[in-house]
Formats: C-alpha cells, sequence, structure tokens
C-alpha cells in the first residue's frame, strides 16, 4: 500500500510540475512510399524547452484500409523519436519545433539502434487543449547538411493532457 501510496504520489507531483501530453497519432507520409502511419507521443511541453518521444509504426500500403489490418502481434519494427523542442506556450495552445535522431527498434528482441548517423527527423506542431488535447504536425527528414530529403508526414493526435 505504501508503495502505491509513493508512486501515485510521485505521478501527481511530477503532472503538477511537468505539462505532458500522452496520446496516439495517425498519419500520412507526402512523398516516399506515400504510407500511412501510427503512432503514439509521451510529450513534456515546458515555456521554452520541451521533449517529446514519439514511436511511429509505418503501415504497409498506401490504401487507408490497411488501417484495419493492422494485427499489432505482427509488428516486428518500429521507429522511435527521441525530440528536443522549443515550445511557445500560448494559453492553452502549445506551438513548437524540434529535432530528434531516428532510432529503429525490434519488439521480438527489444534492440534499438540508431538509423542512420546522417539523418534526422524535424517536426513542427501545434498542440491545443487542456484534459483533452488535439495535436496537428508536419514532420520531414534532414540531412546533416540540413537538406531535407522532400519526404514529409502530417500527423493528427488526440491524447490526454496535464
Amino acid at each position: 500500500m505504501k508503495k502505491l501510496l509513493f508512486i501515485v504520489l510521485v505521478i501527481s507531483l511530477t503532472v503538477s510540475v511537468f505539462p505532458f501530453f500522452l496520446g496516439v497519432t495517425g498519419g500520412k507520409e507526402l512523398g516516399g512510399k506515400n504510407r500511412y502511419i501510427l503512432g503514439a507521443e509521451l510529450g513534456f511541453y515546458q515555456n521554452l524547452l520541451g521533449l517529446s518521444v514519439n514511436v511511429f509504426y509505418p503501415l504497409p500500403g498506401s490504401e487507408i484500409d490497411t488501417f484495419k489490418n493492422v494485427n499489432l502481434s505482427e509488428i516486428q519494427l518500429v521507429e522511435i523519436d527521441p525530440y528536443l523542442l522549443l515550445v511557445l506556450n500560448i494559453l492553452t495552445t502549445k506551438l513548437y519545433v524540434g529535432a530528434a535522431p531516428i532510432l529503429i527498434a525490434n519488439v521480438g528482441s527489444g534492440e534499438v539502434g540508431l538509423y542512420s548517423q546522417e539523418v534526422f527527423h524535424a517536426k513542427v506542431g501545434i498542440k491545443s487543449g487542456t484534459g483533452i488535447a488535439f495535436s496537428l504536425e508536419a514532420i520531414t527528414t534532414f540531412n546533416t547538411q540540413f537538406l531535407s530529403t522532400g519526404i514529409y508526414t502530417v500527423n493528427f493526435g488526440i491524447g490526454l493532457a496535464f
């Protein structure tokens, strides 16, 4: 009972000190393979600086029906993007921009590795709402010379914001 009380206390303090977002996202690649993307996000959106970890699974195929055929037990590889963000808070709306290395995780073995030392993701987004929040993000891949690959992803999200 003491452990449970301690965990609840730590979570309560964390929520009151660090505003966070926990949600799901869905999106579409524009360019490249034109795949649909499913994902989840845990983000901490402070004033000025923030962190967000996005986990993505690109669906095979480019048709909207691919959402219906997702079997979570068959997922082998996921992409993990740990973003460092610059955040501007305006009332209950957060505008942000950030960059992240691209990590690939093998779900079965638990191995995580860097996709490439030459490319990274950059995103710009907006989150709005307290309690239930909505987000809209645009993501692209840059190389180390800050040149875009021309492949963009637009993501919509919904989640819990505190």
